[in-house]
């Protein structure tokens, strides 16, 4: 349960920051083991999603908080 509790937050890591990722090979390996989840599958969000949220975010759009919603 602890590993999807933490995921959100190493999505966005990835995102914004992906060399970070490359300095640590354990979590960096766990990283790719979750994307391969079903459960983490069926909810990732893409990269060109996460920026475009911080964008809006940013500038103070109410409606960044629907980015990815389908």
């Amino acid at each position: 349960m602890g590993d999807y509790l933490v995921w959100p937050w190493f999505e966005r890591l990835e995102a914004m920051q992906p060399q970070t990722l490359s300095e640590f090979p354990l979590t960096q390996a766990w990283y790719k083991a979750m994307k391969e989840l079903p459960a983490v599958k069926d909810c990732i969000h893409t990269t060109e999603n996460h920026l475009k949220f911080w964008e809006k975010y940013r500038a103070g759009d109410a409606d960044s908080q629907l980015i990815g919603v389908n």
